[in-house]
């Protein structure tokens, strides 16, 4: 509510104006739950909820200043929170102590949510993950007051040193216009990601993608593209990715390895989006990194492939399509692949009944390697030739902005508009 006074025919009149939300304090709601805790991806989602908010309100030169479970009113739950903060004032403008104490509070609701540090023992080994989720609120709210748009991950680098995570934020890559090439440091090396839906399209970007990492020498790499359009691909890219997650932190609690993991989360995904119900469905890109090298792991027409620095190509996988088989059987050239109107049917993918798994060899990684993940956006735009040219040497950051605007010409000069979302990796953290 909000108190004022007017003065009517010479009277000082006060007024009460109050907002009715229908909804529960997030206290009541966290009691309510089993062991009065949220289970991890339930916290997960709660942070997004907040950070979109907490973020939204730094951009308008606002801050909260006291943020808890108590004024936080939660007004709808289902695969993420609708949440109301209330007893925000206009306390004039943020001070970056202000701005940081918010964000200190949002992490300890997220933390506590989750039952604080006992549940937070009894996990073992921590699992960390790093996704990219739905910047696109964030991103066009900072548009809107001329801020730059890509928030990136500094959420994770203000959490306080006595604040240990059973699980680190899961930022997915999905929903975006478009996103600047962002790199970050994961495992022993480094990666850059972007982003976008396709030029002209209406509705959002139905791909998503993870970076899991496990212990700083062990981590996957997921790319994901979503089938059915677009609220329909979009819950099957983000289930998978979640359920990869999930399965992931199992076996590092079971003392279980990465392949297994893989393999049971896959499965998980394809039962889950089988159960919507609704025709959804995803492809998916898995890349399994370890001190003993890498292995792929793929489902549809997503693409996976490692180049040397010098251009040499040391491993692709075939795309689980009627055109991919072509190419890979001799019968139908890159070229013709690229203008095949049967480009996007897709003959494997998670949400079948007949869905496979194929996997990759165990291949070493080079120092100067680099791994590209990608939805078909990229190959049904770029020959290899001229991704691998793009990527082989340079700076990350660099070549995948090269690459990225590449896809984007290429797109607009008569190619194959498509959401398109790209991760690279090197071990060499160049």
């Amino acid at each position: 509510h909000t108190q004022d006074t007017i003065t009517c025919q010479s009277y000082p009149v006060s007024l009460l104006i109050s907002e009715f939300v229908d909804g529960e304090l997030l206290t009541d709601f966290i009691r309510r739950q089993p062991g009065h805790r949220l289970a991890p991806f339930q916290a997960l989602h709660l942070l997004h909820a907040l950070a979109s908010g907490i973020e939204c309100i730094h951009a308008l030169g606002e801050y909260h200043g006291d943020l808890h479970t108590d004024n936080i009113i939660l007004q709808r739950y289902g695969l993420g929170f609708d949440l109301k903060l209330i007893d925000l004032f206009h306390w004039g403008a943020p001070s970056k102590a202000n701005i940081h104490a918010d964000v200190i509070n949002m992490i300890r609701i997220f933390y506590d949510s989750m039952g604080g540090a006992a549940p937070a023992r009894d996990q073992g080994n921590m699992l960390r993950t790093e996704a990219l989720t739905h910047p696109e609120e964030i991103s066009q709210c900072r548009a809107d007051q001329g801020l730059p748009g890509n928030h990136g991950v500094e959420l994770m680098e203000m959490l306080p040193p006595e604040i240990t995570l059973p699980l680190a934020m899961v930022k997915i890559v999905a929903g975006a216009e478009r996103l600047e090439p962002h790199t970050l440091p994961f495992l022993q090396g480094r990666v850059a990601l972007f982003s976008m839906q396709a030029p002209g399209k209406s509705t959002g970007n139905e791909d998503a993608a993870a970076l899991i990492s496990i212990d700083g020498h062990n981590g996957l790499v997921v790319v994901a593209d979503g089938l059915g359009g677009h609220a329909d691909g979009a819950l099957a890219s983000r289930m998978a990715i979640e359920a990869l997650v999930d399965a992931t932190r199992d076996a590092v609690a079971g003392g279980g390895g990465l392949r297994e993991a893989v393999l049971q989360g896959i499965d998980a995904a394809n039962h889950a989006i089988i159960a919507l119900g609704n025709g959804a469905a995803t492809t998916l890109a898995v890349t399994e990194i370890s001190n003993a090298g890498m292995r792929t792991y793929h489902v549809g027409d997503s693409s996976i492939l490692v180049t040397g620095q010098r251009g040499l190509l040391k491993h692709q996988t075939i795309q689980h399509s009627p055109i991919g088989h072509a190419v890979e059987s001799g019968m139908l050239d890159e070229a013709g692949a690229m203008q095949s109107e049967e480009r996007h049917i897709v003959s494997n993918v998670v949400g079948s009944p007949d869905m496979r798994v194929e996997l990759g060899p165990l291949r070493e990684l080079a120092t100067y390697d680099t791994v590209v993940m990608a939805s078909d956006g990229l190959a049904d735009n770029l020959m290899i030739e001229e991704i691998i040219e793009t990527v082989r040497k340079g700076p990350l950051q660099r070549v995948a902005g090269h690459l990225l605007s590449a896809c984007l010409r290429a797109m607009q000069d008569g190619g194959h508009p498509d959401d398109l979302t790209v991760v690279l990796y090197r071990p060499s953290g160049r």
